[in-house]
């Protein structure tokens, strides 16, 4: 700020010293008067002087330049120094004494650097300013332009790098030409690079560009490829390598890793491992250790406001771990802390560290007289998210219950580890213990949830050195016997909770843990429980629970609340009112209900009430998803007419999300990928076609009027079709791929690990790549049904949707459903297909059998989808069917017709064989 030796001045004072400006440009000085007394605070006297000195220094010869610079002063004011804005008035000078225009434009570009007055950027500045303005204001302003994005960002550091990198490009004659391709290609490439390790990696930048301005291309597709995940000590080491070859188009390569030997020198220094790289392997090892769908995915796709300081977690559906792993010295051993901290996080699923019922608390693990002695409430007044958060509510101090919890329950899902995984116990606490030791280092000191960490979690005796004279000892090993003496490998999460009832007054009793918030980051790679996020995610099944609990109640059926939402997120959406019965069933069996009784009950028991009106079950289950909803006509072979509006479709715009299975494909199908990108390229049209011997058209045929001239010269009548014509070729084909995801396709393949519809998944994503080459539009849809009020559609990929990643991770989600209603899956998808604009309209079926549903099956079913097709052709619309995993039958023949429908006996061969069947038919 200025230090003003005289007061602001009144508004209407400030007229006066605008006074001669409003005599050279009183438009321009009215706008100024406007824009200067609406700044808070008021610049001072000296400052408007300043501005009104130097704008009328330029502005009488040259107006625009006087402009610009009373507009830089007016928006210095008050912000820096007048010593610097006398240093901006310096620099506008230097540009002036190139050319106004150049004055004008440091006048505009450099007020954001005088107001970072830093005087080591500045001078860099004012340095390329010396030496490309007298290329003119296009150069000048792109390269100002770069380095102003740079600003607008905050990276001050990599903005002195950036105009060193530049000065050096000039000092190696770079061309007017590349310079103004080459600014905005570092300013990019520089905040392309992550925040965190953006200063390091840019003096890496800095020094190849020293070497030689064009090596900055090799680097930043270096980076791309690799050489982001090197850490701030291995990267040097590798740009060394690179250039100490004197050949700079070896160092080039090298530095883009399209070297053998690039390659290699990344892989030896490489430590660091992108989530990105081992995703998949995680993905089938949870899913192999718990038998359910586990997705895995980075910590930047939590919610903005769950994000900040927040660790590896689960939200009860997914597992969040760091995008990057670096604590480990090698690639193997943070392989491990990937596993590790993902298998801790799924043990939080296996142990129900998330079923806390309230109920089941009250009435089987704390007594009434423990809770009020405690403090613990009832919250009745309160609406809770969920019961974790109506137990917290209860306490004086609710965050210290919660990290209570947190600490207590961490023990005790490794006691329930210890039964089941005794040697994945053993290297977790190994991992876990070198990382708090390492935390404890960095803040010199023990604090007691560290101290009680490493009890619970690590069973490790805490050093009586560094703690055993803190106030708080005693209460620590109280909490350890306890602990031990009440918590066994069986114990469910309530006890967990009974724990914290029993020590919340010995630990609320320690002044400096009720003043002083607990920083995740003091655990070990600030791993914690989220409870909230767990209640976010699990919003409607907690709604569902509910509903399906008031159902019960008054059937005078008693089950617990957490037990209910269980149920309803294993199934999540393929319940149905008899599978509901049939989980209630066997959930009574597991708390000791009797049988006979819970059965009649059941029987009796109209559960449609639980669902949406007219809905029978299927994918909204109790969770009242907001669905569109279509209704269809089904041909009754019996009455030889349509039934109208007969069957109901819920169209699902979302069917989950699975990260890892599309590269997975790729890398796994790499030889047949490329061989079919090569080629559907072959079928993209080339875009203009030349016809020759018309007798009119865009230009002469040269060759048709040589012979026109040899005819007359030879007296013979001449063919007068001596013109070309252009006509542009357009391949418009629209295709919709739809899938069938009935229950039969999760049966396994002989020999194999993979699943009917894994194969078949693998085959449409082969397909997308080739349908991304040729150019085609395409949909996919996948279609399953669960009666005639609940056929399902589940829309993968819109004909509007690119292939970006959402769509391909909704192609990895597809998951097995209930039973095949064809019928109004095809009726649906060609009413899509029809609306859409393109010539060639083509219906794909993948499918691996005839159509099977409730009151839907044999002739009736076969008939049903044989009106559909029809219908669907009759819109223009070409139906081809593909059977898979099965043998040639006369019903596909009748279904679907002989030429209009292939038959797979052998699913493995369908990655191969579905490209080249639709390359077949849409090749003419």
């Amino acid at each position: 700020m200025s230090d003003h030796a005289d007061n602001p001045l009144d508004p209407a004072d400030y007229l006066t010293l605008l006074e001669p400006l409003f005599l050279l440009e009183p438009e321009f000085a009215d706008q100024l008067f406007r824009d200067l007394v609406a700044k808070s605070p008021l610049p001072a006297p000296a400052e408007v002087r300043i501005l009104v000195e130097n704008s009328l220094f330029w502005m009488r010869d040259y107006p625009e330049l006087g402009k610009a610079v009373a507009t830089g002063f007016l928006q210095l004011a008050g912000v820096v120094s007048e010593n610097w804005q006398e240093q901006y008035a310096d620099t506008v000078a230097v540009g002036k004494g190139i050319t106004p225009v150049i004055g004008r434009s440091v006048a505009e570009k450099f007020v954001s650097i005088i107001q970072i007055q830093n005087e080591s950027l500045l001078q860099l500045a004012r340095e390329v300013v010396a030496t490309i303005g007298p290329w003119g204001p296009y150069p000048l302003g792109q390269v100002m332009n770069a380095l102003l994005s740079l600003l607008e960002a905050g990276e001050e550091n990599a903005a002195q790098a950036y105009l060193q990198m530049i000065l050096a490009a000039l000092g190696q004659q770079i061309s007017e030409r590349e310079l103004i391709r080459y600014a905005p290609l570092l300013s990019r490439g520089i905040l392309f690079c992550p925040p965190e390790k953006r200063d390091w990696q840019v003096v890496q930048l800095l020094m190849v560009v020293k070497k030689s301005y064009g090596l900055a291309h090799a680097f930043f597709r270096g980076m791309e490829k690799g050489l982001a995940h090197l850490s701030g000590d291995d990267l040097p080491l590798f740009i060394a390598k690179a250039l100490h070859f004197a050949d700079e188009k070896r160092q080039s390569r090298f530095l883009a890793l399209e070297s053998l030997l690039g390659l290699d020198a990344c892989r030896e220094l490489q430590t660091m491992v992108p989530l990105s790289a081992v995703v998949g392997s995680l993905s089938r090892y949870l899913q192999a250790r718990s038998g359910r769908s586990a997705t895995v995915r980075s910590l930047e796709h939590l919610p903005a406001t769950s994000r900040f300081m927040s660790g590896p977690c689960t939200d009860g559906f997914h597992i969040y771990l760091p995008g990057e792993m670096d604590r480990g010295k090698t690639v193997v051993e943070n392989q491990l802390i990937y596993r590790m901290l993902a298998g801790l996080d799924l043990a939080c699923w296996e142990a129900g560290s998330f079923d806390f019922d309230w109920q089941r608390f009250r009435e089987e693990f704390c007594p009434a007289e423990m809770i009020e002695k405690v403090g613990v409430v009832e919250t009745s007044g309160v609406k809770p998210q969920d019961d974790l958060e109506r137990f917290f509510a209860g306490f004086s101090h609710p965050v210290l219950a919660e990290e209570l919890l947190n600490l207590i329950e961490q023990g005790r899902v490794i006691c329930f580890l210890k039964s089941c995984y005794p040697g994945f116990v053993k290297q977790v606490r190994l991992l876990l213990d070198k990382e708090l030791q390492r935390l404890v280092a960095v803040s010199g000191s023990w604090s007691f949830w560290q101290s009680l960490y490493a009890l619970l979690i690590l069973d490790r005796e805490p050093e009586t050195d560094s703690v055993g004279t803190e106030p708080w000892f005693e209460v620590l090993m109280e909490v350890r016997r306890g602990f031990n003496e009440d918590l066994t490998e069986t114990s469910p999460v309530e006890v967990a909770a009974l724990l914290v009832c029993k020590f919340y007054p010995l630990v609320a009793a320690i002044p400096s843990l009720t003043t002083k918030e607990v920083n995740p980051l003091d655990y070990p790679f600030g791993r914690r429980l989220r409870f909230d996020l767990v209640a976010r995610a699990s919003r409607k099944q907690e709604e569902g629970a509910i509903k399906l609990k008031a159902v019960l109640e008054d059937a005078g059926i008693d089950f617990f609340k957490a037990d209910l939402k269980r149920l309803l997120k294993e199934h999540d959406q393929s319940l149905t009112p008899e599978m509901l019965k049939n989980c209630l069933f066997t959930l009574g069996g597991e708390r000791g209900i009797s049988g006979k009784k819970l059965r009649s009950q059941l029987s009796g028991l109209d559960l449609q009430q639980c669902f949406p009106a007219g809905q029978d079950g299927g994918a909204s289950s109790l969770i009242d998803e907001k669905v569109p909803t279509y209704w269809y006509d089904e041909w009754s072979i019996q009455l030889q007419d349509y039934l109208r509006d007969h069957v109901k479709l819920l169209e699902h715009q979302r069917v989950g999300s699975d990260s890892s299975f599309y590269p997975e494909v790729l890398v796994d199908h790499g030889g047949l990928v490329r061989r079919i990108r090569r080629n559907f390229e072959l079928l993209r049209p080339e875009g203009l076609q030349i016809l020759r011997h018309w007798p009119e058209g865009d230009s002469f045929d040269y060759d048709a009027l040589i012979e026109y001239a040899i005819d007359r010269r030879l007296k013979i009548t001449p063919d007068e079709r001596f013109y070309r014509k252009r006509l542009k070729v357009d391949r418009d084909v629209a295709v919709f791929l739809l899938i069938d995801v009935s229950s039969s396709t999760k049966n396994k393949l002989p020999d194999s690990s993979k699943t009917i519809l894994g194969v078949e998944k693998e085959a449409v994503v082969l397909f997308c790549e080739a349908l991304e080459r040729v150019g085609d539009s395409f949909s996919i849809a996948g279609f399953s049904g669960s009666g005639r009020l609940a056929a399902e559609f589940f829309l993968v990929k819109d004909f509007a949707e690119s292939l970006n990643d959402e769509v391909k991770n909704r192609i990895g989600a597809l998951r097995p459903e209930k039973n095949t209603r064809m019928g109004p899956a095809v009726r649906h998808a060609t009413t899509k297909l029809a609306a859409y604009p393109a010539k060639v309209k083509l219906l794909v079926i993948l499918s691996d059998g005839l159509p099977n549903d409730q009151d839907y099956s044999q002739e009736y079913a076969i008939e049903d989808c044989r009106a559909a097709i029809r219908e669907s052709r009759s819109k223009f619309v070409h139906v081809h069917a593909i059977t898979v995993n099965a043998a040639n039958s006369p019903h596909l023949d009748r279904l679907y017709g002989d030429v209009h429908h292939s038959v797979i006996a052998d699913v493995k061969d369908l990655p191969d064989k579905l490209p080249r069947i639709y390359r077949a038919l849409t090749k003419q």
